[in-house]
């Protein structure tokens, strides 16, 4: 399979002109900013994958039908999820649509990259419900935290588990997009695909949502983003539970 893994031969071939132009970048330039973080990070696997550091230096414009198999088989050899090898599919599909668009491929060549077909899988949803008891502890751990950060991840906590928001769509909140009418707090929220949708608080919910000082918030962390990231959710969620 060695002689499928790079495109370019055995030579590295550096893509040459204008982001404009690039079918990776112009990929990635017509994702949501979530969407893209994601898709960079599968090219940048592939990337390594076939001999270089970053999606930019690849000749994306040389991918053909037989690299992408070769991808595929690769990095199901590497024991990764079928979720992750068919996302990076999609993503390599992407880039060979942007460079048709650009003119860099033919038709042919998009529709046989088109042709390799995902893997197929079936698997049980990862995770589990969060006890009662959890919960408690969780928000109890929150209540004996008097910072800031003791309130605004109760918040966090409430509006993810009181209104069943995705990480990307808490880490994404806006202060603005809240309305409190003294019963009710109303959240707009824009999930998967740009949709928004109206979300509703009430109860222990929405008062740990009011715990939430707008001026702490302002000071502390301008956004949910900035106080609390995707990236230490798991951590710091593990670390609450132990407390």
């Amino acid at each position: 399979m060695d002689d499928l893994e790079r495109f370019g031969g055995d030579e590295l071939v550096p893509v040459a002109g204008p982001a404009d132009r690039h079918p990776a970048l112009v990929y990635l330039s017509s994702l949501a900013a979530s969407g893209r973080r994601t898709m960079e990070a599968k090219l940048l696997r592939v990337a390594r994958l076939i001999g270089y550091s970053d999606v930019v230096t690849p000749p994306w414009h040389l991918m053909r039908y037989q690299h992408v198999v070769a991808i595929r088989t690769r990095l199901q050899e590497e024991g990764l999820a079928p979720s992750t090898v068919n996302s990076t599919l999609f993503a390599l599909r992407g880039v060979a649509r942007a460079a048709f668009n650009l003119e860099l491929i033919t038709a042919d060549d998009l529709v046989r990259i088109r042709d390799v077909r995902p893997i197929r899988h079936q698997r049980l949803p990862a995770g589990r419900a969060v006890t009662p008891g959890e919960l408690a502890a969780l928000m109890r751990t929150c209540a004996n935290d008097h910072t800031p950060a003791g309130a605004r991840d109760a918040a966090i906590i409430a509006m993810g588990y009181g209104a069943g928001l995705r990480r990307a769509e808490l880490a994404g909140l806006d202060l603005a997009n809240l309305a409190d009418d003294g019963e009710l707090i109303t959240a707009k929220v824009a999930g998967k695909g740009n949709k928004e949708r109206l979300v509703y608080l009430d109860n222990g919910s929405a008062q740990a949502m009011r715990d939430w000082p707008v001026e702490w918030s302002r000071e502390a962390c301008r956004s949910v983003a900035e106080g609390f990231s995707r990236e230490h959710f798991a951590e710091a969620m593990a670390g609450l539970l132990e407390a």
